[in-house]
């Protein structure tokens, strides 16, 4: 493993978010200052009826990032992180977002608040939970500002994650200001969940929360740790989420890009694993047999020959993601101490997010279905609705 030429900046940033506080009481006041960072969530009511909750992010972001004077209308590119608990979802958020932050005017910072990294001495319990969105520093005041969703993690159970247990606990809290309490929320039962399973918990994490965010994003950043549960873990809920949103869309007018983060990566990996390429290629040959008519994964063959059926050619894996995304690559993420490696792969992961993002607005704006920061935020809340209303055919057949 080559020697690093360090940075002392870039590793004391990197070392703040990689070694977050161990103190509970901090603790406790990073999630009552994240809450307002909550977009959209599931509750249940007095009945125990799951309910559909939306805290109005989206728009006192937009509203609170003013772009250059002149500019006319703006078009938010949405980049959801999605996959299980503690994979490092919000660390990478953090990273992304705090990459370009000393370009920042000072004053000016507090506006792009940054996700809360779970710590060691929670480690058994989900950090983040429902959905939280950030802005990121570098596009704030261009055309094409990205937004950053932070996923609740899949495999969390029942469990109560960390923020939503302070936040329950900063509201019930008569000495706390009106600030760690919920604001405008709109709140809608969700019709559907109306079985022991659909209303878990888990249920909204793996089925709803994705799906509702598939059908608006522009780049999907899929964070895994360990790569050999790539099929089982990755593929397959990715391909899920893929027919159940074309399933039900009409006018959906691109599909989202995708990216696996494979965080934490053991520094002393072969270095040409740090090329995006060279990643995406090695990866997908672990899987190079999942269409294979003996060995292969009964699932992916159906799916690779209900779009055969229709004249497409399905030759790899590759070919099958891409009838479900517009492009597919992989970035590996070093684990510590190698910082000055990290910083550069969030860099190419900053890079890559955003000509994603700029490919799908020209895609829309091929597609004559641009839809601007105000038009944006009013399709949000009909998809919303709608998928509080009815759920997909897909998840019918799967909890049936």
């Amino acid at each position: 493993m080559p020697h690093e030429k360090t940075n002392p900046h870039v590793v004391r940033r990197l070392k703040e978010t990689l070694n977050p506080t161990r103190k509970p009481d901090q603790i406790q006041k990073l999630h009552e200052q994240d809450a307002s960072t909550k977009w959209f969530g599931v509750a249940r009511d007095l009945t125990g009826r799951p309910n559909f909750e939306d805290y109005g992010r989206y728009a006192s972001l937009m509203s609170s990032i003013s772009p250059i004077e002149g500019q006319g209308n703006r078009y938010p590119q949405l980049v959801s992180f999605i996959g299980v608990t503690n994979a490092g979802k919000s660390s990478l958020i953090k990273m992304l977002v705090n990459h370009d932050v000393d370009e920042v005017d000072v004053g000016n910072r507090a506006l792009f608040p940054s996700p809360v990294v779970g710590s060691v001495v929670n480690d058994t319990l989900p950090t983040s939970g429902d959905v939280h969105l950030y802005a990121d520093p570098a596009t704030h005041a261009e055309q094409l500002p990205m937004l950053f969703a932070d996923c609740e993690g899949f495999e969390g159970g029942e469990r109560t994650p960390l923020g939503a247990r302070s936040r329950r606990r900063a509201r019930s809290d008569p000495t706390k200001d009106e600030s760690a309490r919920p604001g405008n929320v709109h709140s809608r039962l969700i019709e559907w969940a109306n079985t022991e399973a659909t209303r878990q918990r888990e249920f909204a994490v793996t089925a709803l929360y994705p799906r509702l965010l598939y059908t608006f994003s522009d780049c999907v950043v899929f964070v895994l740790r360990n790569p050999k549960t790539f099929q089982s873990a990755v593929l397959t809920k990715l391909l899920d989420w893929g027919v159940a949103a074309l399933e039900k869309s009409i006018n959906q007018p691109a599909l989202p890009h995708c990216v696996v983060a494979l965080n934490g990566t053991d520094p002393a990996v072969d270095e040409r694993e740090w090329d995006i390429n060279f990643a995406t290629q090695s990866l997908l040959s672990s899987v190079k047999g999942a269409l294979d008519y003996v060995e292969g994964v009964p699932q992916f063959r159906e799916l690779a020959e209900h779009w055969r059926s229709l004249g497409k050619h399905i030759y790899t894996v590759e070919d099958l993601i891409l009838r479900y995304y517009s492009s597919f690559k992989v970035i590996r993420i070093p684990s510590k101490p190698r910082y000055m490696t990290i910083n550069e792969q969030i860099g190419k992961l900053h890079l890559m997010i955003k000509s994603n993002c700029e490919e799908s607005f020209r895609a829309k704006r091929r597609a004559r279905m641009l839809t601007n920061a105000d038009e944006l935020n009013v399709y949000l809340q009909v998809r919303q609705s709608s998928r509080c209303d009815a759920r997909s055919s897909t998840t019918d057949r799967e909890h049936a």
